[in-house]
């Protein structure tokens, strides 16, 4: 098991990334958050949510329409998260993909959500350009090359490029803040994959959220925002206390 993970972020500045680390190792090392503290008054919302949600942000006097965070989003970084560790069960691998890579993603995008959008726009745009071989404008963010595993590269790259064949151009992968196109030029390991093995990428980013903040907006938006657990069927406790009540 590799320690200390900063599995969504790993894209910020180093001055951050040390910061986070020591956030995420509670997550990485099985520990529980915080005990839910006493005689709070956090009420979820009364609306109907998607029949596969599992999470819901808002609403709140900051966001007028609820968002949801859904259990394909979350099982789609399950597989991920096991080859990190291996010997966790599988409701620990949903947690940690939750709380590390889907809600930070989720709170995010309810800051800016028009920004948001056009991030997203952005990266499409490029994208097009990249898989037609074409060269892109000359105020695109520049393509970044990148050698690492999941701590160095982050959980949403290393796990997207893990998935891809080599030279083969990715969708859309959203990360806090931003949007990434990216491709695996290095080959598939001659065993079956494990969290530490590096991966070299071609990579670009669209932002909209500004990399020196990003960490520091998510915090202070998601007590703002209302964190809600669901608990549907097979999904109880899922979401740590410590959320809906922080």
């Amino acid at each position: 098991m590799l320690p200390r993970f900063s599995w969504f972020l790993a894209w910020l500045p180093s001055v951050l990334l040390g910061g986070l680390l020591g956030g995420l190792s509670t997550a990485c090392t099985g520990s529980e958050a915080p005990a839910q503290p006493p005689d709070t008054d956090v009420t979820a919302p009364a609306v109907t949510p998607p029949e596969d949600a599992v999470v819901q942000i808002g609403p709140s006097e900051y966001l007028a329409e609820p968002r949801f965070i859904l259990a394909s989003e979350i099982d789609r970084w399950v597989e991920t998260v096991s080859l990190i560790e291996p010997a966790e069960t599988r409701r620990s691998w949903r947690r940690k993909a939750l709380t590390n890579i889907n809600l930070p993603i989720a709170v995010a995008a309810a800051i800016l959500p028009e920004e948001r959008l056009a991030a997203r726009e952005e990266a499409a745009q490029l994208r097009e350009l990249l898989v037609a071989g074409r060269p892109l404008p000359s105020d695109a963010p520049p393509l970044q090359h990148r050698t690492g595993h999941c701590l160095e590269l982050g959980l949403p790259l290393w796990g997207s490029a893990r998935e891809l064949a080599p030279l083969e151009w990715s969708s859309l992968v959203e990360v806090p803040g931003g949007f990434a196109v990216l491709r695996r030029l290095s080959p598939d390991p001659d065993h079956p994959w494990r969290g530490s093995d590096p991966i070299e990428v071609e990579l670009l980013l669209v932002p909209y959220l500004s990399p020196e903040t990003t960490e520091a907006m998510i915090a202070d938006a998601r007590p703002k925002l209302g964190v809600h657990a669901l608990n549907p069927p097979g999904w109880d406790g899922i979401l740590p206390a410590f959320y809906e009540y922080e």
